[in-house]
Parts: C-alpha cells; structure tokens; sequence
C-alpha cells in the first residue's frame, strides 16, 4: 500500500511537471510567432512632396515683394529700412538695385529717366509690370496645391484644414488682382500660417512649429505697423507658445542660435506690450534673422522622426 501511495504521487509530479513544461514551451513559441503591433499613433509620416517645398519658397517670395511695396508707401524712414522677412538673396538683390540706381543717377543724361521711373513707380503701383513677380509666384503656388493636396488628403488632411488654405488663397489671388498691397501682404502671411498646418501631416526637417512661429511674429510686426496693438500683443505671446513646442524638437541647431532667437523672441514681445513701435520693428527684424538661421540649419537635417497625433482639426476628407 505504501509503495502504490509512493508511485502515484511521484507519476502525478511528473504529469505535472511536463504540463508546465510544454506550457511554457507552447507560450514563447505563440509569443514569437505573433508580430508585434505598432504603438496607437506612432505610424511612419509619408515623405513630404517636392511641391510642397514649391509653395513655401513662392510664398516666400509674395511677402517679401509685398512687404517692400508696403514699406515704399509708408512715410516713416525706420519702416522703409526693416524686412518683415528678410533673406540673404533678398538683401544682395536690394543692395544691387541700390548700386545700379546710385550709378544711374550720376549719369546727367539718366537723371530725368531715372526720376520719371521713379514717379511712376510710386503714382501707378497697380501696373501689371510692379506686379509681374507676385503673379507669377501665385500661379506656381496653385500649380503646387493641386500636386500636393492628394498627397496631404492620403495622409489625413482635414476638411477644415483644406478649406482654410483653399479659400485664404483665393483670397491672395483676389488681392494680388486688384493690386492691393495691404491686403496681399496680410492674405499671404495667413496662407503661411495654413501651410503649418499642411506640412504637419509629412515626415519634414523643419517642425511644423517653426513655420507657426515665423506666421505669428510676421502678422505680428505687420499689425504693429498699423498700430493694431492688442492683435498684435495677441500675435506675439503665440509665438513664445510655439517656441517652446520649437525649441525641444531643434535638434542639432547651435546652442547659441537657440538662446539669441529665444532671446530676440522675448524682446519683440516686450517692445509690443509697451507699445514702441520703432523699437518693435527693429527686434521683429532681428527674430526673423534669427529664424532664417535655424530654418538653414532645420532644412539640412533628416526628415522629422514620427510623433504621437493627428494634424489638424475638423472631420476627415
């Protein structure tokens, strides 16, 4: 009796050592053969389209021409000499202009020409030739749109977000029609702020957080030049929001680059508050040189790694 006890307990720990043998067994094998799912938000942006670059650099190009043309009217003399967005091949193309008229002006024969152009230029803005530039931007840009906006519906663009863009550039080709400097150049500085919205949704260098912050201090340094203080208050503390969103996803920008435009970013802000515009102009100047530094340094890295999230805002298409 005792042996038959002995035998039946030892076979029953042998049963059941090999059940959670095989179970273990069975487990990591089940484990192994399953393919990981990826992290709910995680998935890998699409590669942004050259068209979308295209946009970028004309809609660049329409606020820099604009902005000239607006500083032209202007009686101030600090007004006429600060860039609302400023650009090396801006400056070098300005700085040849200047040299090529000084010579034109020390010539007596030129002098008449040269002054009738002159008036001309300031008494019949609206002509198609003082506009033939932004022209030809604006139908590169709806060029580009109509290449980049399947790509951006396919990565979640929303209905919102495309109607934003679409109806603020038609509100540009309306503007720039009409020969309206004011109105081209704040419809084009809101078209920027759109194109954040676009950009987010591809895997860029460039955070889709610098293209918010530059929007915010060029509508910004615009409004203080119509004495619209409080928008442009408004403008300008958005611009701190975004920057500190910005600064953590700067990788690989100098230290020092970093720390001057977060520095010129709380100077503006603070020449808005107490309402000095001289002194406003001069620092948005120097913000917007600073953000042309980063986004050379920004446009030479990878394209941005994935983050958590939907852009936009609004129902799908």
């Amino acid at each position: 009796m005792v042996r038959t006890r002995r035998l039946s307990r030892i076979i029953c720990l042998v049963v059941i050592v090999c059940l959670v043998f095989f179970g273990l067994c069975g487990c990591g094998s089940r484990s192994q053969s399953e393919p990981k799912k990826p992290t709910p938000g995680m998935e890998q942006k699409p590669r942004a389209p050259e068209a979308l670059d295209s946009i970028l650099k004309e809609l660049d190009a329409i606020i820099t021409e604009v902005d000239a043309k607006w500083k032209t009217e202007s009686k101030t003399a600090l007004k006429q000499a600060t860039e609302l967005a400023p650009s090396l091949e801006n400056r070098d193309k300005k700085q040849k202009q200047e040299e090529d008229k000084q010579k034109k002006d020390e010539s007596p024969k030129s002098e008449k020409s040269s002054a009738d152009e002159h008036q001309n230029q300031s008494t019949s803005p609206t002509s198609n030739v003082a506009w033939q530039n932004e022209i030809k931007s604006l139908k590169k840009i709806h060029e580009n749109w109509n290449m980049v906006e399947p790509e951006a519906i396919k990565a979640g663009l929303t209905t919102t977000a495309r109607d934003n863009f679409e109806q603020t550039l038609n509100v540009l080709t309306q503007e720039i029609n009409q020969h309206r400097v004011e109105g081209t150049l704040f419809a084009a500085i809101t078209l920027y702020g759109h194109y954040a919205d676009i950009s987010q949704l591809f895997s860029t260098p460039i955070p889709a957080e610098f293209f918010r912050v530059k929007y915010e201090i060029m509508n910004s340094n615009a409004l203080v030049g119509k004495r619209e203080w409080e928008t442009a208050r408004t403008h300008a503390a958005r611009s701190l929001e975004h920057w500190g969103h910005l600064k953590v996803q700067a990788e690989g920008i100098e230290p020092k680059l970093l720390s001057r435009t977060e520095f010129s970013l709380h100077d503006f802000d603070q020449a808005v508050t107490k309402k000095q515009a001289e002194v406003a102009m001069i620092k948005g100047e120097i913000v917007m040189k600073n953000l042309q530094n980063m986004e050379k340094g920004l446009s030479q890295r990878l394209p941005s790694r994935p983050t958590a999230g939907t852009a936009g805002t609004g129902k799908k298409v």
